[in-house]
């Protein structure tokens, strides 16, 4: 209706023009002038008022239709059960080049343009705008809103421990460079109690330095029939779903367990800073919760502040909240000591000062026997963390004899634990955290 409406009050300026250029021709009409002369310049004077009052009768009627339309409901071009498949389109454009699908795809880029404005304004969630790559055609496709947010939502469940680390210790990744800098403190400034009145005081000045990270390529890709994108209506949420589990799967095992090898993360489990252990060889459930106890007061020595954060296995978290012997029915101040946190996040309870957080990418095949998993306690704070919006590309080579189809999810980010000299991180391990039967 916005376009009609421009329209109509366009022809009202053109129809006003061309009346006021009647108007001045009739004016500067002179005695001289012959009668054919004086007839046709009122002609034209009298149609050209006609032609203004139709044009003002026009823009009065759409005016007075579009006060009566009442938008119900707006429905993106791409759209969870809708009739067109982004995947699919942006197939079509590059096999084929459908200008229809290619129309689709740009609409649908000014639609996420515009929501991720509006939600920005209002002070909403921010939705990054990921964009599928186009190879050597260049330019780019944005995924869809309800396709992002699909993502964001399988983010939050499964990269609980990376997700902790992000709201707290989080840096913008700089628009270019292989090499990430984070500034830390090796010396910090001297302070003490002035003994008498104009005694010289001790000066350290502070000492920093930067870590340099590499930045890290994650990748997870999906093979995927032609014929299963050309027909089938809810397979874009799917095949984004599953791509996103795929990578927060192996980058929340890197932040916590990566080697730190060549184009890998080092995980807190790894800190170069060396961190300090706690044994558990055996016991039941209070006598673990004493060992992290434990663990809490030598991470606070080493570092000089208290840690806020027990990383530890769901099947370590399962095992001391379940009623059996050593567990909470035994030990009834377990379950009072660690409840649910407010914050209702997947994963994630309160133990007392820390919050406890319960993630898959824990270990469970450590020790001799190669069956144990660990407890870590560290600091959020002391992590660092960066990471770019994922992108999408496809590949229509690699199978194409076969008619497949690749999608790879793409993402760098770069994580140390090591931001600060003497590390917070504590692991309690041994023989008393491997596998119970049933768990």
């Amino acid at each position: 209706m916005s376009s009609v409406l421009k329209t109509k009050r366009q022809a009202v300026a053109d129809a006003k023009v061309e009346l006021d250029k009647a108007a001045r021709a009739v004016l500067n009409l002179t005695d001289s002038a012959s009668q054919t002369t004086k007839t046709d310049a009122r002609g034209k004077l009298s149609a050209a008022e006609a032609l203004h009052r139709a044009a003002r009768s026009d823009l009065a009627d759409a005016e007075a239709a579009a006060k009566r339309i009442k938008v119900i409901r707006y429905e993106p071009t791409y759209r969870p059960g809708g009739p067109h498949s982004w995947f699919r389109d942006v197939l079509n454009v590059r096999k084929s080049f459908d200008p229809i699908a290619q129309e689709r795809l740009e609409t649908n880029n000014r639609e996420v343009t515009e929501l991720s404005t509006k939600r920005d304004a209002r002070g909403n969630v921010r939705l990054e705008r990921t964009v599928l790559g186009q190879g050597a055609s260049g330019g780019g496709f944005m995924v869809p809103i309800f396709m992002q947010e699909a993502m964001a939502g399988v983010s939050r469940v499964d990269r609980v421990f990376t997700n902790a680390v992000a709201e707290v210790a989080s840096y913008d990744l700089p628009p270019t460079g292989v090499k990430f800098l984070v500034p830390s403190l090796s010396t910090g400034l001297s302070d003490t109690v002035q003994s008498v009145e104009a005694a010289a005081n001790p000066n350290v000045d502070i000492t920093s330095t930067q870590i340099s990270l590499d930045l890290v390529t994650i990748t997870a890709q999906q093979d995927i029939a032609r014929q299963a994108i050309d027909r089938s209506s809810a397979l874009d949420v799917i095949l984004a779903m599953d791509l996103q589990l795929a990578y927060n799967e192996l980058l929340e095992q890197q932040v916590i367990n990566g080697d730190g090898s060549t184009n890998h993360h080092k995980g807190v489990l790894n800190a170069v800073s060396g961190p300090t252990t706690v044994t558990f060889a055996s016991g039941d459930g209070g006598s673990l919760l004493i060992a992290i106890d434990k663990a809490i007061s030598k991470s606070a020595t080493a570092r000089g502040v208290m840690p806020n954060c027990i990383l530890m296995h769901p099947r370590r978290l399962a095992w001391l909240l379940a009623p059996i012997a050593g567990g909470a029915e035994t030990v009834p101040n377990i379950s009072q000591r660690i409840v649910p946190d407010p914050s209702g996040v997947e994963g994630v309870y309160d133990y007392g000062v820390c919050k406890l957080i319960a993630s898959d990418g824990i270990p469970t095949t450590l020790g001799v026997a190669t069956n144990q998993d660990v407890i870590a306690v560290l600091r959020l704070r002391d992590m660092a963390f960066a990471e770019a919006p994922p992108r999408i590309f496809r590949f229509e080579d690699v199978g194409s004899n076969a008619l497949l189809v690749r999608l790879t999810l793409e993402a760098l980010s770069v994580f140390t634990p090591d931001r600060r000299t003497g590390s917070s991180v504590c692991l309690v391990s041994g023989a008393g955290l491997a596998a119970v039967a049933g768990f």
